[in-house]
């Protein structure tokens, strides 16, 4: 199976995501997963993330937030 995917820093604020998760196995395309990232003081030290994958055993959505910090 393969795992894929982009990431595009929008601004020194936000980046965003996408890419497939699992192509090649029982489904052909894949599985869709979309990233968000905010980083409100414009430094890597401190980021929000917010992550959105779709279930492969089709038992719904998973839906993933954090936070780093870097010192």
């Amino acid at each position: 199976t393969l795992s894929t995917g982009v990431e595009w820093k929008v601004n020194p604020m936000l980046s965003v995501g996408g890419g497939l998760n699992r192509a090649g196995s029982e489904s052909d395309v894949g599985y869709p997963a979309f990233s968000v990232a905010v980083r409100p003081m414009q430094i890597d030290r401190f980021q929000l993330h917010y992550t959105y994958l779709t279930d492969d055993l089709d038992a719904g959505a998973l839906f993933v937030a954090g936070l780093s910090l870097q010192w």
